[in-house]
């Protein structure tokens, strides 16, 4: 172990002997590091769009999520497509 690595083990409460230098991700943790940015961006999206409804309507944000979940479930496409419908009819005109 380097004295740099020594030093972030003492740091961070691990014993020099015991600590991990070179860790693998397991696949599946690599995949969900790499989807990250992605679900993040979907989540945003997804958040706007219930605050557009909730401000609109005046639906709850449940109630609003609901909506979202049924109207994906009626037309039988994701809930990220009915999102970027909702967005683009209540953005404002360019």
């Amino acid at each position: 172990m380097t004295p740099v690595e020594e030093k972030l083990a003492s740091i961070l409460g691990a014993l020099a002997g015991g600590a991990v230098s070179n860790a693998d991700l397991t696949s599946s943790s690599l995949q969900a590091a790499q989807q990250a940015p992605q679900t993040l961006a979907d989540a945003a999206r997804v958040a706007a769009a219930i605050g557009v409804l909730e401000a609109h309507w005046g639906h709850t944000l449940d109630e609003a999520r609901r909506h979202l979940e049924e109207a994906a479930a009626a037309a039988v496409i994701p809930v990220a497509a009915i999102v970027v419908i909702v967005l683009r009819h209540f953005s404002p005109e360019e």
